[in-house]
């Protein structure tokens, strides 16, 4: 007999008879309702869910944008989060519903599951209601989101200008990432690259065989659980000229002793510094580096 609380746990298939006495009359009749009027109970199971983490690539991204981003740090727009419904549902679609919230409390619903802007960390629950039975018994689920920071700005370093010298080397580099990092880099033809440059170099190193102007490239990707992310490119332009050739000093070929204020002088080239070089006693009191000196001699 069911005794105490009327409100008992059954399980699937179990089956109460109940036993009905009058009380009116004072007689106590009773009447056992053995068979019909037994009540058999039928308990449907809650649809199977799983929690979802880093642990399925499908909830780990990278940012929108490198460093910052157009929605912040850590952003990314457009993300659907029904190709997650399968996996909430622990792999059983069928006779399923799967509804998205933004609360722990399910009383706020994500208003397109379609589309969803996302940040690192966010939780996203998943409530799974099975449509079979007509009962409509659900079950609960949560997904973490992992949005992985872009490589940020990270400018190549080396010179704008070179000479052309087929033997001289010279070094491009960005600054390294943390391990895993790899590094894709374009080297332009009329540059020799002679080491460095490869997938896990943030250098290369090159060389100047051929005046004119070229462009080397590199691009950082970050590697992570399960995704690899890139950053911008970073683009140098080199520009590679002939030595100067055929420079003539214009200037007296005599002076006095004591004379001051002297002015050699030699043909000005774009992006050119000069060395000038006096006799001892004399000195240079303006021009040094440049195409036009002014001397105070004191031969």
């Amino acid at each position: 007999a069911v005794t105490g609380d009327p409100i008992v746990t059954f399980s699937n298939g179990d089956i109460f008879y109940p036993l009905l006495t009058e009380t009116a009359s004072g007689d106590n009749c009773i009447n056992d309702f053995s068979q019909p009027g037994s009540i058999t109970f039928t308990v449907f199971g809650l649809p199977a869910v799983a929690d979802q983490d880093i642990s399925n690539p499908e909830t780990e991204f990278c940012e929108d944008t490198p460093g910052s981003g157009v929605f912040g740090a850590g952003a990314l727009p457009g993300v659907d989060l029904t190709t997650m419904d399968d996996d909430v549902a622990n792999g059983i679609i069928a006779n399923r519903t799967v509804s998205w919230f933004v609360d722990p409390t399910y009383s706020t619903a994500v208003p397109n599951p379609n589309d969803v802007e996302v940040t690192n960390g966010d939780i996203f629950y998943a409530r799974i209601t099975e449509t079979a039975s007509g009962q409509s018994c659900f079950n609960d689920a949560q997904v973490e989101i992992t949005v992985n920071t872009r490589p940020g700005n990270n400018d190549i370093v080396g010179n704008d200008f070179q000479c052309v010298d087929p033997s001289s080397l010279q070094i491009y580099q960005i600054t390294p990432g943390p391990p895993g990092t790899t590094y894709t880099w374009t080297i332009d033809p009329l540059f020799t690259q002679f080491g460095g440059g490869t997938i896990n170099d943030p250098f290369v190193i090159l060389q100047f065989p051929t005046a004119g102007m070229g462009n080397i490239s590199v691009v950082e990707t970050a590697a992570f659980t399960n995704v690899t992310c890139d950053g911008d490119i970073e683009i140098k332009t080199i520009t590679v000229e002939n030595a100067p050739t055929g420079l003539s000093i214009v200037g007296p070929d005599e002076v006095c002793d004591g004379e001051a204020g002297v002015v050699f002088s030699t043909s000005s080239l774009p992006n050119t510094t000069y060395a000038w070089t006096v006799p001892g006693g004399s000195s240079i009191i303006s021009g040094q580096g440049s195409a036009s000196i002014t001397v105070n001699s004191l031969l």
